[in-house]
């Protein structure tokens, strides 16, 4: 509990300073613990000094996505198909 109210306290803006004290100690803007899984922009470039790096990550990460996408809507009709399919022979059993 103790971390995580320290983090808390040391990436929260403040008013009498305009920064948050990590910015003040680090001269560096906090990243939140989220973006070392997920990269944005920010880590990217930070990491490799180089945006149009980050650009064709992103746009990777857009095309993975979509493709996901795709994927559960092919599964999501094949699902609703199957069940349909299954509830149409339990109507022609009972007759």
């Amino acid at each position: 509990m103790l971390p995580t109210t320290l983090y808390v306290y040391q990436t929260t803006y403040k008013v009498s300073t305009q920064h948050t004290p990590y910015k003040l100690v680090y001269n560096l803007m906090p990243l939140l613990p989220i973006e070392f899984i997920v990269p944005t922009n920010i880590t990217i470039v930070e990491k490799d000094k180089n945006w149009m790096n980050a650009l064709l990550v992103q746009m990777e990460n857009l095309v993975l996505l979509d493709e996901k996408r795709i994927i559960a809507k092919i599964f999501f009709i094949i699902f609703r198909n199957f069940k349909n399919i299954k509830v149409m022979t339990k109507k022609y059993e009972n007759i």
